[in-house]
């Protein structure tokens, strides 16, 4: 299913506003998927012929990181908007070039199933290994 740009950025500015978040749309989307954010660019019209896409979804930073082509677009996004001091802590951090899939319980019947564990209710004594094994 598709949902109109327009209409999900509405939606997406009415909810922001509900909880108390600032919901900015004020800034340009040009280049920041073109420059290099683990370098630290300036975020402009690159030079001619300096393309660092290796495939598809696949950016190749000046250092020879490979990081994923829309995670780069991220965090140029995220440093036109809090600046260049946060990218540093957020690379340090190894989430960049080596990102970790976080599953929800709503992904689709493609993916393997996810195991809920049964949870005794608050108050009640936890079941041993022993009565689990057998059932009761």
């Amino acid at each position: 299913m598709q949902v109109p740009y327009h209409k999900f950025r509405q939606t997406l500015k009415s909810m922001c506003e509900l909880i108390g978040i600032r919901f900015d749309d004020s800034h340009s989307e040009a280049y920041t998927s073109q420059v290099d954010a683990l370098a630290l660019d300036p975020i402009k019209k690159p030079p001619y012929g300096r393309k660092r896409r290796v495939k598809r979804g696949l950016y190749q930073s000046a250092p020879g990181t490979l990081i994923n082509a829309d995670v780069n677009g991220a965090l140029n996004h995220l440093r036109k908007m809090a600046g260049d001091s946060v990218i540093p802590r957020i690379i340090g951090r190894g989430r960049v070039n080596r990102p970790v899939r976080i599953r929800t319980t709503f992904e689709p019947s493609t993916f393997a199933p996810i195991k809920l564990l049964p949870c005794a209710p608050q108050g009640a004594p936890a079941a041993s290994p022993t009565q689990k094994a057998r059932g009761s």
